[in-house]
């Protein structure tokens, strides 16, 4: 949790100016679910967005999308 934190005040909070809490609730949401869950890549989870992480979760059973999360970080250090 820390470092979510940490990466939303490096790349958003800390380069953006609200007049208002209402306007940084907002931002806050807007950062998270525009672009941090839907667009962000990740290398702790095979470098998949967490929407699309999510959605390999629904299709396979967790231990077959934990192997596959360890595949793909292996195909993206080759690569």
């Amino acid at each position: 949790a820390e470092n979510f934190f940490g990466i939303i005040k490096k790349e958003y909070i800390n380069q953006t100016r609200f007049t208002t809490r209402d306007q940084a609730k907002l931002g806050i949401f807007d950062y998270i679910e525009g672009w941090y869950n839907t667009q962000r890549i990740h290398s702790k989870i095979g470098y998949l967005t967490p929407v699309e992480f999510e959605e390999l979760e629904v299709i396979l059973p967790v231990n077959e999308s934990k192997n596959m999360n360890m595949n793909l970080k292996m195909v993206v250090k080759s690569a």
